[in-house]
């Protein structure tokens, strides 16, 4: 199976570039398959956070997402630190074995955040030993800047993602539209 990570901090464009690559792949015969690493995350906390919050974090805004991110961070960092980085990565393999069973071929993931050289096992080395294209996206937000971290976590992370990645794209806010005219898989080189 061919993967495909995709890097970047919050509300840069990593979902919107997993969907039109995904298009692209799939309009050459592909059958490509997005699954995200916090995924798993989001339902280990989505009744703590339904109950407490009153916030589907499946199906929120960004103002309520910003309110709960600070306990999705920690959770997913305790699981990580818990089992050495493997805990979110484990489940992928999982996903990827069942995946391959059903006739998938390429598997895009969104969500590449973590690069903790301490951990063999991490999001980025596991990516890499994949044989993984991996993209990083940047945002340029309406005022010209391009979108900052929005934790700590990030703006330790992403640097190494950034520095990893194979193919970087900064970009103004993209509809799918738009997304579809600016990126052609050929010219990234992914079969």
């Amino acid at each position: 199976m061919k993967i495909i990570g995709i890097g970047g901090v919050a509300r840069s464009g990593k979902d919107t570039l997993a969907k039109c690559l995904s298009i692209q792949l799939a309009e050459q015969g592909h059958v490509v398959a997005i699954r995200s690493l916090a995924a798993p995350l989001k339902s280990h906390l989505d009744i703590f956070i339904k109950k407490n919050f009153g916030i589907d974090i499946f199906n929120c805004s960004d103002t309520d997402k910003e309110i709960v991110r600070p306990i999705l961070v920690a959770y997913g960092g305790a699981k990580r630190k818990q089992t050495r980085g493997r805990f979110w990565t484990d489940l992928m393999d999982m996903e990827i074995q069942r995946l391959e069973r059903d006739g998938f071929n390429h598997l895009i993931i969104p969500d590449i955040r973590y690069s903790d050289p301490s951990y063999e096992g991490d999001e980025l080395s596991w990516l890499q030993s994949s044989g993984a294209t991996l993209f990083h996206v940047e945002r340029i937000a309406e005022n010209g800047e391009v979108i900052e971290a929005p934790n700590l976590d990030e703006r330790e992370n992403d640097p190494r993602i950034k520095a990893a990645a194979d193919f970087h794209i900064v970009w103004e806010s993209q509809s799918l539209e738009s997304c579809l005219e600016f990126v052609n898989v050929k010219r990234f080189r992914i079969q």
